[in-house]
């Protein structure tokens, strides 16, 4: 019995010095290959359901630009190559970019809108030469 009562008492004060859950977290990095598609998960805390969702581009969060963005509801948004569709039972929003090309490599963010300040997430994208590309390329330069 006492050692359940230890138990207990260290996982008390174990709660208590968990670092705090980020409001938006996703992958680091993301890879794709050139013509072909990724696809990024947004995850965000429950709170932020009914929040537009967007995926902005630029080197620092301050200054990117928009790229797309949902309005608060589940239904997919498309611009050109890029989609977006947020899912209110995972509390994520996916992003997917097709037709990549090298063009489309860098620094993006998923950001949630939300008064007073947006949450942000950096996502870094690249773009690798398709395998048939890159095979063409070794033997025509021998």
């Amino acid at each position: 019995e006492w050692g359940g009562q230890n138990f207990a008492l260290f996982c008390f004060s174990g709660c208590f010095s968990a670092p705090p859950v980020p409001a938006l977290t996703t992958q680091g990095e993301v890879r794709g290959t050139l013509g072909g598609s990724v696809s990024v998960p947004c995850q965000y805390q429950k709170v932020y359901q009914g929040n537009p969702k967007y995926w902005c581009r630029g080197a620092e969060w301050s200054t990117c630009s928009k790229v797309i963005e949902t309005a608060g509801l589940e239904a997919e948004v498309k611009r050109g190559s890029v989609s977006i569709q947020d899912n209110h039972t995972l509390n994520t929003f996916t992003v997917t970019m097709e037709n990549l090309t090298l063009g489309d490599a860098g620094t993006y963010w998923c950001g949630i809108n939300k008064s007073g300040r947006d949450r942000n997430s950096r996502v870094n994208v690249m773009v690798l030469p398709a395998l048939s590309t890159a095979v063409m390329v070794t033997t025509g330069s021998l």
